[in-house]
């Protein structure tokens, strides 16, 4: 889901793109906004990349039954996404017929820091949070980034504090495992680019 966001500072020929992936790994909490340094999340979870999606689909299947612990079911609910994602018809059949997404009911879009838009800061944020039975956020975290570009962008910008501090406000209907709440893990990805007008 690509969404374009209009800054509410109304700053000149700014403008976010938000995208939601669906969902990957449990995360530390990070408290970016007070501390001013920043901390990243390692990569974390079980590959489930083309013939190891069978793999991850079986284990995911074990680990949503009736009896799991909610950290269990995370993780299962996380691997048949997974696998789903590779394609595989199986994990996408139980996903659709056992599983209900979240949905986003209230919260504040993420505004482009001024310091950051005035000096063309631009890139991808990715951030990783546990969404609770009742739709809250937590233990959100910064991804470890993928390249030296990220890394830069990450450190030497307020974008990190403030995409986490976006995401405190959100609240979604909880998402359901047979037809029960349940939490779940989930990558939320915002790429800040700055508009330029047209010649």
């Amino acid at each position: 889901m690509v969404l374009p966001l209009i800054s509410s500072r109304r700053i000149a020929h700014s403008l976010l793109i938000l995208t939601a992936a669906a969902s990957t790994m449990c995360v530390a909490p990070q408290d970016l906004a007070q501390g001013g340094h920043m901390e990243f999340v390692p990569p974390t979870g079980e590959r489930c990349k083309g013939n190891e999606a069978v793999a991850c689909y079986q284990k995911g299947l074990a680990l949503t039954t009736g009896n799991a612990s909610n950290t269990d079911r995370i993780a299962g609910i996380a691997l048949l996404e997974k696998a789903c994602t590779e394609k595989l018809a199986a994990a996408c059949d139980t996903l659709s017929r056992r599983f209900t997404k979240p949905k986003k009911i209230s919260g504040r879009y993420p505004t482009y820091p001024t310091r950051a838009l005035w000096n063309g800061v631009e890139g991808q944020i990715s951030v990783r949070c546990i969404m609770t039975e009742k739709g809250v956020l937590r233990d959100c975290g910064v991804i470890a980034p993928r390249s030296k570009q990220e890394e830069e962008i990450l450190r030497g910008s307020e974008l990190g504090p403030e995409l986490l501090s976006t995401l405190s406000t959100w609240r979604f209907t909880p998402a359901t495992l047979d037809g029960q709440p349940c939490a779940i893990e989930h990558t939320f990805r915002v790429k800040f680019e700055v508009a330029r007008k047209a010649r």
